[in-house]
């Protein structure tokens, strides 16, 4: 009876485990099918920079701009060049930065942004996207 039982916590074990392949199957299936949407309405090959501005809402753009001409720069420093205060350029400043456009470090007081090269701005994208389907794969695993 015991080794009935065995088999039977077994065979249940077995089929949790073919349940949850399967549902990462339809998963994986779902997120290639999401990056062959993403890869087919992007443009081949994104060497122009006016592509990737435009992709920019209006309002950021000019700041964008103006940082990729200087290489970096200080909020103020864009504020001086586009005209207005140096508070919105800051709010503008970190948005491209939480958007992956630019990086930021801090010497004494000043903070300077820097364009982020395009390669970097790609594989930073495709990292993410690794860390979260590693993340959600770990999770269903548990």
């Amino acid at each position: 009876m015991t080794g009935a039982k065995n088999n039977m916590n077994e065979l249940t074990d077995i089929q949790i485990l073919q349940k949850k392949v399967k549902l990462l199957e339809k998963q994986t299936e779902s997120i290639l099918s999401r990056i062959e949407n993403i890869e087919s309405s992007a443009p081949l090959d994104i060497e122009n920079q006016m592509a990737l501005y435009i992709s920019v809402p209006d309002s950021i753009r000019k700041t964008l701009l103006v940082v990729s001409k200087e290489g970096e720069c200080t909020a103020d420093d864009v504020s001086k060049k586009t005209g207005r205060h140096r508070s919105i350029e800051n709010k503008y400043l970190n948005e491209l930065t939480r958007a992956g456009w630019l990086d930021k470090y801090r010497d004494g007081k000043l903070i300077y942004y820097v364009f982020k090269k395009q390669n970097q701005i790609k594989s930073s994208i495709s990292d993410q996207t690794i860390e979260l389907f590693d993340n959600k794969i770990e999770e269903l695993l548990e």
